[in-house]
């Protein structure tokens, strides 16, 4: 937990290679654990996470070769969380996230039409993944925020695609579900920037 903290500052201030050091050391040990206690769901998770913090480094930092690899390793350890606990709301928002962060490499570090279309089909999925959990747990933070944030890079896509209709739809549920997380708690400083970014979208 300490070394995905430090890892996740490090990010933050663009030090690449320092973070990608302490992700990996972190991953050492959560394989460790994992290799010790087979079957261990926590272990498994904390390793889980430990990948996905990993491949969010690669994405932000534009390194498309090592990012692809990571990010298929990350799904497919949350696909298996999934199939073990279905009703793991945590697990379920990472599994979402594993698939918007696929879909905003193609837009970010690809940008063909084709990767376009691909990354439409992960924003769908990442969706079809949460929308049963957001509608029994809607005030989930991480949840919230990552099934909010992901309907608003699918209206993005769908904008910049001439599809406005369709891009209308996503990103007024973006709005509402930002919304709904200022009204849970209007001094939540990362809420208020979600919100704002959620309108910003709607607006443009």
């Amino acid at each position: 937990t300490l070394t995905a903290h430090e890892g996740s500052a490090l990010m933050t201030q663009g030090r690449w290679r320092e973070a990608e050091d302490l992700l990996r050391e972190g991953m050492g040990v959560a394989r460790a654990r994992v290799d010790a206690t087979p079957g261990d769901y926590d272990a498994l998770k904390r390793l889980a996470s430990n990948s996905g913090l990993l491949a969010m480094m690669y994405l932000r930092s534009g390194n498309r070769a090592a990012f692809d690899p990571m990010s298929r390793q990350h799904l497919a350890q949350e696909e298996h969380l999934h199939a073990v606990r279905p009703d793991d709301v945590d697990v379920v928002a990472d599994l979402g996230t594993a698939h918007t962060a696929r879909a905003v490499n193609l837009m970010q570090n690809v940008g063909t039409p084709e990767a376009r279309r691909e990354a439409l089909g992960e924003y769908q999925r990442a969706l079809d993944i949460m929308e049963p959990a957001y509608a029994r747990d809607p005030l989930h933070w991480v949840l919230a925020s990552n099934y909010g944030r992901t309907q608003g890079y699918l209206g993005h896509l769908l904008t910049l695609m001439g599809q406005s209709k369709d891009a209308l739809v996503h990103l007024r549920r973006a709005v509402e579900v930002a919304d709904a997380m200022v009204g849970k708690d209007p001094r939540e400083v990362r809420a208020r920037t979600e919100q704002a970014e959620a309108h910003g979208r709607l607006g443009e």
